[in-house]
């Protein structure tokens, strides 16, 4: 067996048109929905933002040929029209090396993002790709981990994401994500499940990336009759603050 080298794919994408900045009169929402999104309440969820505006691009997280990713705003008009991008249990490979370069100047405006756990989830497979620095944490192998855990008490209590959400009965996960956070990033963690990052915030300059290691498996009689994450009322309203914060809207 001989190991070729394999050149880094750089797409020749267009540069974005000059002067072109988000559209902040409005609080429009694209996201990358992968499996368990609408188990997980969230569409419900940005339903709750006032004056939001969601579009969907599904996947199913299988490979690209005959599985492919539905929608994606890969023109830039589209793209700035947007505040939020949402990647939900959804790999890179879904909008491919072309769809992380077109990213890139929304990012640098400050456009938000979510990223969602799931089995398909937190696989950064563009190693070499600028958009890596816009990811707040670095995922281990074979990461999600059959291990009960309850949400902890928020590490930052004060911050806007949890304005208005009660914790007196915190929920739990059937499975956690085993991941790290940047060390070399402006990161920190806000909330835990068990001892796990449960909520990440990465600041890079303007813009806001929020990972949320959520996932959708398991049943309340698995977790001995306790509540499951996507169960709990707060939830929706939890995840609603996070997805404005990232927008700029807190």
């Amino acid at each position: 067996m001989r190991l070729l080298e394999r050149p880094v794919r750089r797409p020749d994408v267009p540069d974005a048109p000059p002067n072109l900045v988000i559209n902040r009169d409005a609080f429009n929402v694209f996201g990358v929905l992968g499996l368990g999104n609408h188990r997980m309440r969230i569409p419900q969820a940005i339903e709750l933002i006032e004056g939001c505006n969601l579009e969907i691009g599904y996947c199913c997280g299988r490979d690209v040929n005959g599985y492919g990713l539905t929608d994606f705003p890969y023109d830039y008009e589209r793209l700035f029209q947007n505040r939020v991008l949402i990647i939900g249990n959804s790999q890179a490979k879904e909008f491919r090396a072309i769809g992380a370069s077109i990213l890139l100047p929304w990012l640098k405006d400050g456009g938000g993002l979510v990223i969602t756990g799931g089995e398909n989830a937190f696989d950064f497979e563009l190693e070499q790709h600028e958009i890596n620095r816009y990811f707040p944490i670095v995922p281990k192998r074979q990461n999600l981990r059959k291990q009960p855990q309850q949400l902890q008490p928020p590490d930052v209590a004060e911050h806007p994401i949890f304005e208005g959400v009660s914790f007196a009965d915190p929920p739990w996960l059937l499975y956690v994500h085993d991941v790290e956070i940047k060390p070399d990033a402006d990161t920190r963690v806000l909330m835990r499940a068990g001892g796990y990052p449960f909520i990440v915030e990465q600041r890079t300059g303007d813009q806001i990336t929020m990972a949320v290691a959520c996932n959708h498996f398991g049943t309340e009689e698995e977790l001995g009759g306790r509540r499951h994450l996507r169960n709990w009322d707060q939830w929706p309203k939890l995840f609603a603050n996070i997805v404005e914060y990232a927008g700029g809207k807190r």
